[in-house]
């Protein structure tokens, strides 16, 4: 079964930031500099927080939001979006 999850981070440091985003790549899209978006299974859950543990420090915030498709809506240009089946 697959979850959707929207990861949020403020990282300081531009090589925590980067690293963090890097690995973030593996498990969705990047929808801004600092927001990702995913479709996953719990077992990448678990991989993602050990990629977050790996490369941030106290100091740094990031988030995790589980939600179900069929409660997002977007606004805007619809045309530019290509996650999964949010657009609707």
């Amino acid at each position: 079964m697959e979850l959707d999850v929207i990861i949020a981070y403020d990282i300081s440091s531009d090589k925590r930031r980067n690293k963090l985003a890097k690995g973030l790549l593996r498990f969705g899209i990047r929808t801004q500099k600092s927001l990702f978006e995913c479709k996953v299974t719990k077992r990448e859950i678990k991989e993602i927080k050990k990629v977050i543990k790996r490369v941030t420090d106290s100091d740094d915030l990031v988030t995790m939001y589980q939600f179900r498709s069929s409660s997002v809506k977007r606004l805007g240009d619809e045309s530019r979006y290509t996650f999964y089946d949010l657009v609707f």
